[in-house]
């Protein structure tokens, strides 16, 4: 049989602890950006997907570059559940 293994008090505390990355914080990240903008209720950024078209033609590669322009809204506030 299996003797029992004492856990001391520090070790429950640091067990139970919440990691430092998912603490609450009064202050959010703020990103400084001409893509992103903030009011009361939305964060909204723009995103370009950059990349290119490549035709072959009689052996010659021709690249097009090209730019798709997204825009993401986040609403602020938590939603509410169940």
């Amino acid at each position: 049989m299996a003797k029992p293994t004492h856990v001391s008090e520090p070790q429950l505390q640091g067990a139970s602890s919440v990691h430092p990355t998912a603490a609450r914080r009064p202050h959010y990240i703020n990103i400084q950006s001409e893509n992103t903008l903030y009011d009361d209720e939305f964060i909204t950024s723009k995103f370009f997907n950059r990349g290119s078209t490549v035709t072959i033609a009689d052996g010659q590669f021709t690249v097009v570059p090209r730019a798709e322009e997204y825009q993401f809204r986040t609403k602020k506030a938590v939603s509410k559940t169940g």
